[in-house]
Order: structure tokens, then sequence, then C-alpha cells
């Protein structure tokens, strides 16, 4: 007797069916790659695109790599201002080294994360480009959103509380990141979206904190 298989759709169980089959079933969308299978032998069920003979069935569409270096929003804001505005740099940072693998155009992202003031405009249009190639038809405002940046970004000038306003600048980079996370999503359904704080980043805050407490502390007993 051939290797029968159950499968699981939106909680309804079906089967038993061959491998074969859930193949075919993968091909034409019928079963998804994030649907759970098993079968006798396995200690429990798991999604369908961790089957080895089964991974290569899943749609180029579903594995295509995305666009653009993923992050949460919650996570992108607590990381922003948990390591004193640093992980800005990282974030144009990553921004940059996925579009030059993506594109092949030399650059280096390391100066473009630094002088970010001179490159988020080409971000935002690169973000833009990328959004009509999916079907984003409305797309964000790059002068508007490059302006505010810029304006939020040099407020660390200001004296005494006023300085803190610098922080904002990761409002327009949340935008920019809003609309990278549905390309991303639209590119490839299946990716992680960095949702989760992981170590590094619980080690780069606590880096970090002291700093931005110290700051706050500072600037009101000015």
């Amino acid at each position: 007797m051939s290797e029968q298989w159950l499968y699981a759709v939106d909680g309804v169980q079906y089967g038993p069916v061959s491998r074969a089959d859930l193949r075919q079933f993968l091909t034409e969308g019928r079963l998804r790659p994030v649907d759970a299978v098993w079968t006798e032998g396995m200690a429990q069920w798991i999604e369908a695109r961790y089957v080895e003979t089964l991974s290569d069935a899943v749609p180029a569409s579903v594995t295509a790599t995305a666009p653009f270096f993923a992050v949460g929003i919650p996570k992108l804001l607590i990381m922003v201002l948990g390591t004193f505005g640093l992980y800005e740099i990282y974030w144009f940072y990553k921004q940059w080294t996925t579009i030059r693998k993506r594109t092949g155009e030399e650059m280096w992202p390391v100066a473009r994360a630094i002088f970010v003031i001179f490159f988020f405009h080409e971000l935002v249009k690169e973000v833009n480009e990328q959004g009509r190639e999916r079907g984003f038809l409305e797309p964000l405002a790059v002068s508007g959103l490059t302006t505010l940046f810029i304006i939020l970004s040099i407020t660390w000038r200001l004296p005494g509380p006023l300085s803190l306003i610098a922080f904002l600048a990761v409002i327009p980079i949340m935008i920019v990141q809003k609309r990278i996370n549905e390309i991303n999503t639209a590119a490839a359904p299946l990716l992680d979206g960095n949702r989760n704080i992981r170590g590094w980043n619980w080690l780069a805050m606590i880096l970090g904190l002291p700093f931005f407490a110290l700051s706050v502390w500072g600037v009101f007993l000015e």
C-alpha cells in the first residue's frame, strides 16, 4: 500500500491521499504551503512547505524573495527608541543592502545609511516603483515624506526638551515601512515579517536605553 497523507485546510481535515495528490494540490493552489499535513511516522502535523519532497511544488510566487527589508511597525518603533535612534542607521543599511542584492546596482549601503538625508528621497522613489509593479496605484508622497524626515532629523539641534522632537523622525520611516511590508507580502506571502524582538535586539536595547534615558533626563535639567 502506498504512503497515505492527511491534510487540513481552514481547520477541516481531508484524506487520506497520496504524496502525488498533495503535490498536485499545491501546484493548483487547492493546498496552501502553510496548510498542515501528516503521514504515519510523523510526530506531529507540519506545514506542507516544510516537507522536503513537497517544497519544490510550492509556486515560485510564494517562495519569492522580498524586494525590501522586512520589519514589523511596532518592532521598528521600539527598536528606534530603545537604541537611541541607532536602529535607524541599521534600517537604512538593510534596505539599501537588500536593494543592491536585488538590482545589482553598484552602491555603498553604509554610506547611504550614514548620509541618509541625501538618500531618503531615492529610497521612497524605489519603494514607489516596486509598489507600482505590484498594483499599488497610489504612491507615497516622496517630497513630503523626505521634507518631513529632514526637518525632524535636524531638530536635535534645538535647545532643551525641543531636541527630543528629533525622535519623531521615525514617523516617516514607519510610513515607508508600512508600504514596504505591503509590497513584501504581495511579492512573497510566506515571508517572515520580522515582527518579534530577538536576542540581539534585546542586547541593542539594553545598551541603548540608558543613553536614551540620560538624554531625556539631561534636556529637562538644562
